[in-house]
């Protein structure tokens, strides 16, 4: 059984492997929001967001948790919400 991709994955496949600048952009709009947002609630939501969907270096769900230091059920949360934002600012999808 294949596991669904979000938005936000398959945005980010297609900026890692075709180097797509539209994509890129998009994610760092997104990623930019987040970085305002932390610097007014000292959250690390713009670090966890670059390294799901911005790193080129592949990093596992348990390497995520562990780098920042939250659980899995927080970063499923964080998921959720960063695709959230992404299906506002992308309505026709």
């Amino acid at each position: 059984m294949r596991k669904k991709k979000s938005l936000l994955d398959e945005i980010k496949d297609k900026y890692i492997y075709s180097q797509d600048k539209a994509c890129e952009m998009f994610l760092r709009m997104v990623w930019d929001y987040y970085v305002k947002n932390d610097l007014e609630t000292g959250d690390q939501l713009a670090d966890i967001f670059y390294a799901l969907y911005m790193n080129s270096e592949e990093l596992t769900y348990d390497e995520i948790v562990y780098r920042f230091n939250i659980g899995l059920s927080t970063l499923s949360r964080y998921r959720k919400r960063f695709n959230k934002l992404a299906n506002i600012l992308l309505p026709n999808t």
